[in-house]
C-alpha cells in the first residue's frame, strides 16, 4: 500500500496560492477586474471587487483547511495510525 502523499493535496496548495495571491491583488489593485476583462460591470462603484474579495478569501481558507485535513491524513497513514 502506498502512503504518498496524494495530488490533491498539492492542488489545493496550489489553488490556496492561487487565490490568496487574486485576494491580495483585490485588496491593493482594485481595479484590476476591470483591466482585464475592459469593462466595468459594478460601473466602478466597488461591488463587484468586494464580492470577488470574499469569495477568494473563503476560497483561500477552505482550501488550506482542506489541504491541511489531507496532509493530517498523509500523516496518521505513514505514522501507522489509523483514524
Amino acid at each position: 500500500m502506498n502512503h504518498g502523499i496524494r495530488i490533491r493535496f498539492f492542488a489545493q496548495i496550489a489553488l490556496a496560492i492561487l487565490a490568496g495571491t487574486s485576494f491580495l491583488l483585490t485588496l491593493v489593485w482594485r481595479d484590476w477586474i476591470e483591466a482585464m476583462l475592459r469593462f466595468s460591470p459594478d460601473e466602478h462603484n466597488g461591488s463587484l471587487e468586494l464580492v470577488v474579495s470574499s469569495l477568494l478569501l473563503t476560497a483561500t481558507v477552505a482550501l488550506t483547511a482542506a489541504a491541511r485535513a489531507e496532509w493530517r491524513r498523509h500523516a496518521s497513514l505513514a505514522s501507522g495510525v489509523r483514524r
